[in-house]
């Protein structure tokens, strides 16, 4: 287990080892900067990156696909479905992001691939 700014991380990601994929959601939050901390995730079973969300500009969304290219990780966006309700005076978010449609299709193929994993 190691442990950066608080944050503890066991040797493998809930959920890994029992099928799931394991996706870093609101990465803008996180010390998506620090490589370190980045590839000990990956080492410990992260499997993707939110990409598209609401508050990723252009220059984020950019970004993380290339952080998603260089460590191998799959690409996701929730395109405004983790909506948790319009705040104040501000709008309801969900579905103002458009998310390729292929990127539902690796998730599925990612995710058929974890399972097959555990049949063998």
């Amino acid at each position: 287990m190691f442990k950066s700014d608080g944050i503890k991380i066991g040797k493998n990601i809930f959920g890994v080892g029992v099928g799931g994929l394991s996706i870093m959601a609101h990465p803008y939050y996180a010390h998506y900067n620090d490589k370190s901390l980045l590839r000990n995730l990956v080492d410990s079973g992260l499997g993707g990156i939110e990409v598209w969300r609401v508050k990723h500009t252009d220059s984020l969304v950019k970004k993380f696909l290339e952080l998603a290219k260089e460590f191998n990780l799959l690409i996701t966006g929730g395109g405004g479905s983790d909506c948790h309700g319009p705040f104040e005076k501000d709008a309801s978010l969900m579905g103002r992001i458009k998310v390729p449609y292929y990127i539902l299709d690796n998730l599925k193929m990612a995710n058929k691939k974890q399972l097959n994993k555990l049949m063998i």
